[in-house]
């Protein structure tokens, strides 16, 4: 009887840490004014979208996010006004009401709506979104 002893890798995936990094506290965003372009077909209109100040590793682990890890973040209120903005910048969403919007003013008038919205975008809306 012979026996192949093959060595194989084992690679546990590890539970992420996503909260070491993404957490109220700590981030840093800011709000920048993209101009119109009248010269592309359509044209495109002035938009605000949220820039995060994270590393480029951060925000290539946070594109492969499950949906659940996800909601789990913006049902966190720990790490939901985080998890928000990140999103707000990974789709470019035009965030012209987040202007001079605080966290406190956040939580008060646009939290809600907020989460409903992202509910549908990692559910539905990415997959009608990629199909255009």
């Amino acid at each position: 009887m012979l026996f192949l002893f093959c060595p194989t890798v084992y690679y546990a995936q590890q539970p992420r840490d996503i909260r070491d990094w993404m957490n109220n506290e700590d981030i840093e965003f800011e709000i920048i004014r993209i101009s119109a372009n009248l010269f592309t077909r359509p044209p495109s209109p002035s938009k605000y979208i949220v820039e995060v100040s994270l590393s480029d590793k951060k925000l290539n682990e946070a594109s492969v996010f499950t949906t659940t890890e996800w909601l789990t973040l913006l049902d966190d209120p720990t790490t939901d006004w985080a998890a928000n903005l990140v999103l707000y910048a990974m789709s470019e969403k035009d965030a012209f009401l987040y202007v001079n919007l605080t966290e406190k003013d956040w939580r008060l008038v646009r939290r809600e709506e907020d989460i409903k919205y992202w509910y549908w975008y990692l559910m539905e809306g990415k997959k009608q979104i990629e199909k255009r």
